[in-house]
């Protein structure tokens, strides 16, 4: 709300700004009801083919990256090159392009002229990238099949185009709470890289030590990335900034708050929450730069952070409403 028109009980009326009239009845927001949004699909390949339609149709580089529940950490750490080349994020089989990536390769025609694939061949085999190849794509590989080894080729491949200081520290434990970040990664071109228990595996150490990063955000609290894992940084000189939270609505609601000034725009992307949707969180930093989720409704940290945000002005469900309800999005609206 941008101004209010105030009337008297003696008919005398005047016009107060949305900021004067918040801060006079004390509440959270200037927003009366945001605009809402969807991106429909269950499917992963074909969630991602609808959000790649957003992405610019000049784009010259695609990102793909593993379908399954288990590759979700991948498509994490994808979106940040993504957001780097510009380019859409797509999905692929094991040993084969579902049709729906393959769609939108067809539709972006000769525009496209690189493939970074994500992984190794256990995750997506050599028949994917012939395939590609034959399309009359160049293809390079990133990483073989440790999440070590592919998210210090990531970093590596963004460090070659972009000076990188910073990058954010998951673990494949905590995927559950780390892929909400995946929006952010995209803007702000954040590499994401893959702790162990106790200290950031060998390869990954040798790409920040390449890039120079100076500072690192650990996504979730200590039960998400170790307390461990903070020290052996702080030892390395790399100072960590921890964005913390309790569950996966806590943590995805602490990120939209720490890094609301940092990526600006005006809408965020409603998921959903609970086991087993990490790659649809990890897929919907394509259509948003904020990733909120669901639950049982809507969770309280959910609406807090949507209170706290007037900017953001535009609430996208990512996902067909049985998984994301039409009445989250309406709390959403209405927060």
């Amino acid at each position: 709300m941008a101004r209010a028109v105030a009337t008297s009980s003696d008919g005398r009326t005047a016009t107060r700004s949305g900021t004067a009239l918040r801060r006079a009845l004390g509440l959270p927001s200037a927003m009366l009801r945001r605009a809402s949004a969807r991106t429909s699909g269950d499917y992963p390949p074909e969630l991602a083919a609808a959000m790649a339609r957003r992405t610019s149709s000049s784009a010259s580089s695609v990102v793909i990256t593993g379908m399954y529940e288990q590759d979700s950490v991948h498509t994490l750490i994808g979106q940040p090159l993504a957001g780097t080349v510009s380019g859409p994020l797509l999905l692929s089989g094991r040993s084969t392009l579902p049709a729906a990536t393959l769609a939108e390769l067809d539709r972006r025609g000769s525009r496209l002229r690189h493939a970074f694939v994500v992984g190794g061949p256990g995750i997506i085999g050599d028949g994917v990238l012939a395939t590609l190849r034959a399309r009359g794509l160049s293809v390079t590989r990133l990483g073989q099949d440790s999440t070590d080894s592919v998210a210090a080729a990531v970093l590596d491949e963004i460090r070659r185009r972009r000076t990188v200081t910073r990058v954010a520290v998951t673990t494949t434990s905590s995927k559950e709470v780390s892929a909400a970040f995946s929006g952010t990664a995209r803007r702000l071109r954040e590499p994401v890289v893959v702790a162990g228990s106790t200290v950031l595996p060998w390869r990954t150490r040798g790409a920040l030590s390449r890039a120079g990063v100076d500072r690192v955000h650990l996504l979730g609290s200590t039960a998400h990335v170790s307390a461990a894992v903070e020290s052996s940084l702080r030892s390395r000189g790399i100072g960590p900034i921890r964005v913390s939270g309790r569950d996966t609505a806590d943590v995805a609601g602490a990120l939209g708050r720490y890094f609301d000034r940092s990526v600006g725009g005006s809408e965020v992307a409603l998921v959903p929450g609970g086991a087993g949707r990490s790659l649809h969180r990890a897929l919907a930093g394509g259509t948003s730069t904020v990733v909120l989720v669901g639950g049982s409704g809507l969770p309280s940290s959910t609406a807090s952070t949507l209170q706290q945000a007037p900017g953001w002005t535009r609430v996208r469900a990512v996902g067909d409403a049985d998984v994301v309800p039409s009445g989250w999005l309406w709390a959403a609206r209405e927060a």
